[in-house]
Protein backbone atom coordinates (compact mmCIF):
# COMPACT_ATOMS: atom_id res chain seq x y z
CA UNK A 1 0.00 0.00 0.00
CA UNK A 2 1.35 3.39 -0.93
CA UNK A 3 1.17 6.38 1.39
CA UNK A 4 -1.25 8.11 -0.96
CA UNK A 5 -3.69 5.21 -0.71
CA UNK A 6 -3.29 5.10 3.06
CA UNK A 7 -3.80 8.86 3.27
CA UNK A 8 -7.00 8.62 1.24
CA UNK A 9 -8.29 5.80 3.47
CA UNK A 10 -7.51 7.79 6.64
CA UNK A 11 -9.23 10.87 5.22
CA UNK A 12 -12.37 8.91 4.34
CA UNK A 13 -12.52 7.01 7.62
CA UNK A 14 -11.84 9.99 9.88
CA UNK A 15 -13.50 12.69 7.74
CA UNK A 16 -10.28 14.69 7.82
CA UNK A 17 -9.21 16.71 4.83
CA UNK A 18 -6.65 15.09 2.53
CA UNK A 19 -4.02 17.53 3.81
CA UNK A 20 -4.75 16.76 7.46
CA UNK A 21 -4.79 13.02 6.81
CA UNK A 22 -1.48 13.30 4.95
CA UNK A 23 0.05 15.10 7.94
CA UNK A 24 -1.16 12.36 10.28
CA UNK A 25 0.18 9.56 8.09
CA UNK A 26 3.52 11.35 7.76
CA UNK A 27 3.79 11.71 11.54
CA UNK A 28 3.10 8.01 12.09
CA UNK A 29 5.64 6.98 9.45
CA UNK A 30 8.19 9.41 10.90
CA UNK A 31 7.72 7.97 14.42
CA UNK A 32 8.08 4.40 13.16
CA UNK A 33 11.23 5.19 11.16
CA UNK A 34 12.76 7.17 14.02
CA UNK A 35 12.40 4.22 16.38
CA UNK A 36 13.71 1.73 13.83
CA UNK A 37 16.77 3.93 13.17
CA UNK A 38 17.43 3.97 16.91
CA UNK A 39 17.41 0.17 16.90
CA UNK A 40 14.09 -0.12 18.70
CA UNK A 41 11.53 -2.65 17.48
CA UNK A 42 8.09 -1.33 16.59
CA UNK A 43 5.18 -3.56 17.58
CA UNK A 44 1.85 -2.86 15.88
CA UNK A 45 -1.02 -4.95 17.20
CA UNK A 46 -2.76 -6.77 14.40
CA UNK A 47 0.02 -5.93 11.95
CA UNK A 48 3.20 -7.41 13.35
CA UNK A 49 6.64 -6.47 14.57
CA UNK A 50 9.00 -4.25 12.63
CA UNK A 51 12.72 -4.51 13.31
CA UNK A 52 15.73 -3.02 11.63
CA UNK A 53 18.42 -5.46 10.53
CA UNK A 54 21.85 -4.62 9.14
CA UNK A 55 22.39 -5.48 5.48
Amino acid sequence: MKKTVLTRAVAEKTRLSQAAAKDQVEEVVHAILKNLRMGRPVKLAGLGNLVSKPR
